[in-house]
């Protein structure tokens, strides 16, 4: 008898609460038709439980008529209350339009406003099982893929494309908490193919990752995408290719192969199963752009585009920042070390194409010095730290600077670093034993961090010039030795206009032809220190 007082009164109490809440509140089942949709409170998930179910759904009524409904649920815990962030703004673009259909799905539950953008709190009885819908729709204007609009979820009857921060609406928790996520495709068209980052040709998929990782990631499927296979060192990795490019999706494949290669080599890190690349061609265009995913990243390509060396150093680049920027990541706001974390993978990047063979010694040195003509020329190039930190994030210009002052750094430092162990170690060795402590002892990169270790491999000399140079925004000088025997350097001082205006210092190096081809094997091992 009491037990069935208390159920009366229990429902007595959430009525109450749902008449008195007003109009900011959507109540669970309360939409028309939605009612099948309403699931048992009983819940049989754990705490770090997530239950994701997409699928498609079909409104002839609207000129997109493909789009995705999706279901989330979670336990919920003993407050009754968690702040669900649907997606809002991706990389500048908004998202609110994409996102509609918003109502809880579970019993006593509904959504409360909370001032907030993107965000809604779902109430609900204290731990009990939590679910809610929404659908996500694709507001692009164009049939095709606009380079200017690729953060935006891509959703059509033939193919789908999106970003984990443009399609998810996830509870908002620790970023850093493991969750174990349940991910199902239903009812999808038949011959669609999906791969994502964390698998490929699968429909259902238990993912164990944090919610911040999860949301990093990218989603592509369709019935008309070719998906190819390729191995390192017995891992597999696939690239995912969608329209037309102007090389062949072979020659891709190949070239990616080499890069991934050589980049798991340089960390001797080959943890990586089911890597992802996305390439979505962007018509009948030059342009290109990439985005970095978790143990994946994104290539939009248009079809005019050539796998030039552009092209080559931004894949390079995104396979490093895997680690550079993944794994070694800031203690603190990025902008801080971007710097390091920019502009050594700049540095890297084109390294490492070096290693691959992708890429001549004569286009190195040829690359590095438009680096140091554009550095030279840059109205930045005395901006203090301070200067950075407070205006990187709106001036491109301030944000470029970093890249290339990370790059001629990363090459003085190598050479310092050379000369101090008496040719025992390299730039190479600083950069493992940053990865080492990350891995092993959770080390986070700030300028701090990074002073002490370049103290220890570089010596109080060395850190001087650099820090000056970071904190003060003292002109960085090229060393002479920055790029071994094979090349000399040079400075010349041309101004603004021709003859008259602003004097600049503008470095370079000369390739020396004759003594690289008299001394091969020593003038790479400046390059590859450890190509024993």
């Amino acid at each position: 008898m009491k037990k069935h007082l208390q159920g009366i009164l229990l429902i007595a109490f959430y009525g109450i609460l749902f008449t008195i809440a007003g109009t900011n509140i959507i109540l669970g089942g309360s939409a028309v038709n939605r009612e099948k949709d309403i699931v048992s409170g009983m819940s049989t998930l754990a705490d770090n439980d997530l239950d994701i179910t997409i699928e498609p759904i079909y409104d002839f009524s609207t000129n997109n008529f493909f789009h995705f409904k999706v279901t989330v649920s979670f336990k919920g815990d003993e407050t009754g209350r968690t702040i669900i962030q649907f997606p809002d703004k991706f990389n500048g673009q908004s998202l609110d339009e994409c996102i509609t259909g918003i109502y809880p799905a579970s019993q006593y539950s509904a959504f409360e406003e909370t001032g907030t953008q993107g965000q809604k709190i779902i109430i609900y009885p204290a731990k009990s099982e939590v679910t809610f819908c929404y659908e996500v729709k694709d507001i692009r204007r164009t049939s095709y893929i606009d380079i200017n609009s690729r953060y935006l979820p891509v959703i059509s009857d033939r193919y789908f494309h999106f970003f984990g921060e443009s399609f998810f609406a996830l509870p908002l928790t620790n970023g850093n908490r493991e969750y174990n996520i349940k991910l199902q495709w239903r009812n999808l068209p038949a011959g669609w193919f999906i791969a994502n980052s964390f698998g490929t040709y699968r429909s259902y998929q238990e993912i164990k990752c944090s919610l911040s990782n999860f949301r990093q990631s990218v989603f592509i499927g369709g019935n008309d995408l070719h998906i190819i296979t390729k191995y390192i060192n017995q891992k597999t990795f696939y690239i995912a290719v969608r329209g037309e490019i102007r090389f062949s999706e072979s020659t891709l494949a190949d070239f990616l192969w080499s890069v991934l290669n050589e980049t798991r080599a340089f960390w001797n890190d080959y943890n990586y199963d089911n890597y992802l690349v996305t390439v979505l061609a962007t018509g009948d265009n030059y342009d290109f752009a990439s985005q970095g995913r978790v143990n994946s990243f994104s290539l939009f390509l248009g079809s005019k585009k050539n796998l030039d060396y552009g092209l080559k150093k931004t894949i390079a680049r995104e396979a490093f920042h895997n680690w550079l920027g993944g794994i070694i990541s800031p203690d603190g706001p990025s902008q801080f070390v971007s710097w390091f974390i920019d502009g050594f993978g700049e540095y890297y990047s084109r390294l490492l194409l070096l290693r691959a063979n992708q890429i001549s010694i004569e286009d190195y040195i040829s690359e590095y010095n438009d680096v140091l003509n554009e550095y030279g020329r840059s109205n930045y190039r005395y901006a203090s730290s301070t200067q950075q930190e407070s205006n990187s994030w709106s001036d491109p210009a301030l944000i470029k600077l970093q890249f290339l002052r990370g790059d001629i750094l990363a090459h003085n430092l190598n050479a310092a670093i050379t000369n101090y162990s008496e040719n025992q170690l390299s730039l190479d060795d600083f950069m493992h034993d940053i990865f080492s402590r990350a891995r092993k002892e959770g080390l986070q990169i700030s300028n701090g961090a990074l002073s002490a270790m370049i103290r220890y491999f570089a010596g109080e000399k060395t850190l001087s010039e650099i820090m000056s140079t970071v904190n003060t925004g003292k002109p960085i000088k090229p060393r002479a030795d920055a790029l071994g025997k094979c090349a000399t350097i040079k400075v010349s001082y041309p101004r603004r206009f021709l003859i008259f205006g602003e004097q600049f210092e503008i470095y370079s190096y000369l390739f020396d032809e004759v003594y690289f081809n008299r001394n091969r094997e020593e003038c790479m091992k400046w390059f590859i220190p450890n190509n024993d």
